[in-house]
């Protein structure tokens, strides 16, 4: 119907660092590490997964545990510069306890989409760890980079970045200070 949304698109973006040492430097196990933490997460976000239920003309919504996932793991960005990623489109339908499908109520993953990103990090940050790489806290939010490549090897991957930053610039603005949606327009 007009005006429903099909899925939803949530995107797991490894760590510039994490895409350079998989894509360029050919560490394979990083790409497995990715997919993992993305595995994680999503086992995450099946569990507050809900439809909502009417009953007695009043709707609330009711956990049904259980998503539609298509997954599509790219290496590239849009400039072409290595990007690991994932686009995790969630179908808005789930399964209730009684095997009815409904349409997924996605309020609760919205609201918790800042967690989300937080997890898929931490989980990222363990398994990378795991395999004998030390990391580097680059934002208290939790992003990180791998400890042996710097900032200006980052930045040299960036083109996309270093575009959405220029946009921003044209504004007067910079990430830290543009809304959230100045930062979806730019990018």
């Amino acid at each position: 119907a007009e005006g429903r949304r099909g899925g939803t698109d949530l995107t797991f973006s490894a760590p510039k660092s994490i895409s350079m040492q998989s894509l360029i430097a050919g560490d394979t196990r990083l790409v497995e590490a990715h997919d993992l933490a993305v595995a994680k997460t999503l086992d995450y976000v099946q569990g507050i997964a809900a439809c909502r239920v009417t009953e007695d003309g009043r709707t609330r919504p009711e956990k049904s545990g259980n998503l539609l996932v298509a997954s599509f793991r790219h290496d590239l960005s849009r400039a072409a510069d290595p990007n690991l990623h994932t686009h995790a489109v969630v179908i808005n339908a789930t399964q209730r306890p009684d095997g009815q499908w409904r349409a997924l109520e996605q309020t609760e993953i919205y609201r918790q989409q800042m967690l989300i990103g937080a997890l898929y990090r931490s989980e990222l940050a363990l398994e990378v760890q795991k395999l004998g790489y030390e990391i580097r806290s680059t934002h208290a939010d939790g992003r990180f980079e791998l400890a042996h490549i710097a900032d200006r090897q980052v930045e040299a991957f960036s083109q996309r970045s270093s575009a959405i930053e220029s946009a921003l610039a044209a504004q007067g603005k910079t990430r830290e200070t543009a809304t959230a949606r100045e930062k979806e327009v730019a990018t």
